[in-house]
């Protein structure tokens, strides 16, 4: 009973919608990201200590004929405290670690394709762990684009501390130029 409890507990998983890069404000001003750029992100709601789990992030580029030149996806302190990351695919050009997690990525994300990346993580330690997840992207002209969305999880200390009390569904934070 014990070993179908935890298979449960490990499969459940919040697949967040995709967001547009554009969001309003306190002050409904509209503030426009990279036009027609959708990021979906997908974190487990909740895991056991110790176990490996997998943080999905997706890139759409919607546009008919403008490729999206992605720079950085950045994934919160906040969030990866209760993480160790074990793998990321595919494999940045370079990872730095102030605070966030940064991966440089230097890829062209064709128009009407999308780009998922893979963090394997290993969780470490038991809370709820909250943060955003930013994808940062230039069109040859501009830079400095970016899209937020948040993920979630509970990390729980044992199975049977755990409960399964449904899925999170995130909102998107900001957008802006």
């Amino acid at each position: 009973m014990h070993a179908a409890k935890h298979a449960a507990l490990a499969s459940i998983s919040a697949l967040f919608f995709a967001v547009p890069c554009t969001a309003l404000s306190e002050k409904s001003e509209s503030y426009d990201g990279p036009e027609d750029i959708l990021l979906w992100v997908s974190a487990p709601v909740q895991t056991t200590v110790g176990e490996r789990v997998t943080l999905m992030i997706t890139v759409e580029n919607a546009r008919r004929a403008k490729p999206f030149h992605l720079e950085e996806i950045d994934i919160a302190g906040s969030y990866l405290n209760g993480f160790a990351i074990v793998d990321v695919q595919p494999t940045p050009e370079e990872e730095s670690d102030d605070g966030d997690q940064t991966l440089s990525y230097r890829m062209v994300i064709p128009p009407q394709s999308s780009q998922r990346f893979y963090i394997t993580l290993k969780s470490v330690v038991g809370g709820v762990f909250i943060g955003d997840v930013d994808v940062y992207g230039s069109d040859a002209e501009e830079s400095g684009d970016s899209c937020t969305a948040r993920a979630q999880t509970k990390v729980a200390w044992s199975v049977d501390e755990s409960s399964s009390s449904g899925e999170r569904r995130p909102e998107i934070l900001s957008c802006s130029p």
